[in-house]
This record gives structure tokens, C-alpha cells and sequence, in this order.
């Protein structure tokens, strides 16, 4: 495994437990119109509040220290040029 793999599969399985839980409150009997748009909102804030430079510090430095423990390399930042 790869430092790129594990940080894709992290990235990925943040993203896919907001989704979960929607999907979850949307399969209940009770869910109403105005409750399952509000879902979907909630959704989509936390989605796009995960596209600032913070969160990817946090899920960088999350993905380093797993990467540590595992014995994996380094990954090679690339040069702007």
C-alpha cells in the first residue's frame, strides 16, 4: 500500500460516512419531505465545509501518523516550477 492509497482511502471513507448516515435517515418510515431536504442540506454543508485547507491538515496529518505506525514511505512532494 501506497501513501496516496491510504490517504484516498481516508478521504473516502469521510466522505462516505456523511453519506451513510443520509442515506440511514432517509430509509426511515417517518422521514418527511421537508425533514429529508433538510438532511440533504446538512449533507451538502458538511461536504463543502470538508473543502477547506483545515480539514485537509487534519485528514494529512491523520494519514501521516497511520503511515508512520504501517512503516510506510514518505510521500515525494512535487516542485512548482
Amino acid at each position: 500500500m501506497s501513501f496516496d492509497c491510504l490517504l484516498y482511502l481516508k478521504i473516502s471513507q469521510r466522505v462516505f460516512s456523511i453519506v451513510e448516515q443520509l442515506a440511514s435517515s432517509l430509509h426511515k418510515k417517518t422521514m418527511t419531505w421537508s425533514d429529508a431536504r433538510e438532511n440533504v442540506s446538512n449533507v451538502v454543508s458538511s461536504l463543502k465545509s470538508m473543502r477547506c485547507e483545515s480539514h485537509f491538515t487534519d485528514i494529512w496529518g491523520d494519514v501521516t501518523r497511520l503511515a508512520d505506525n504501517l512503516n510506510l514511505p514518505k510521500p515525494e512532494l512535487t516542485r512548482r516550477r
